[in-house]
């Protein structure tokens, strides 16, 4: 299949940034899907951006966003995606599925590097969450208590 997408996805470029609303709308849009089956195809780091920062990088550790847009994709299914022009949704879709063999299994692959971002996300967070403890200080109620009595 032929775009401007693929053209970009297939020129040799190192990955791709999907930025994700709470809503996960990009994924809900057949083009999107496209971008991100191709970049699975091609071996690109795909990465999930928010407004909070990229899921699964070491400088997100907000977990809240990461959990709300993992419940979606929990619920998202590729069949149920929405174009613009129906004869794209029909020829991406056709693609995928001789590709893949069905939009289940593209459904897999997106729910898949999710689980993985958010287990990174979530190592970010304990060590986030480690780092301010120790940084308030170890036995900290335990000086209190001895300091008042």
């Amino acid at each position: 299949m032929e775009s401007a997408f693929a053209l970009t996805l297939t020129s040799g470029i190192k990955g791709v940034a999907m930025v994700l609303d709470r809503e996960v709308q990009p994924l809900t849009r057949v083009w999107c899907l496209f971008e991100y089956f191709l970049s699975s195809r091609e071996h690109l780091e795909l990465v999930f951006v928010t407004n909070a920062g990229v899921i699964g990088d070491d400088g997100c550790s907000s977990f809240d966003i990461a959990l709300e847009v993992g419940k979606k994709i929990k619920s998202l299914q590729v069949a149920k995606c929405e174009a613009t022009s129906e004869k794209d949704k029909t020829d991406i879709v056709e693609y995928i599925i001789s590709e893949l063999g069905s939009l289940e299994r593209m459904d897999k692959q997106i729910r898949a590097a999710m689980s993985e971002m958010l287990m990174r996300n979530l190592a970010n967070v304990e060590r986030a969450t480690g780092s301010l403890v120790d940084s308030l200080g170890e036995g900290s109620a335990e000086t209190v208590d001895e300091e008042s009595s």
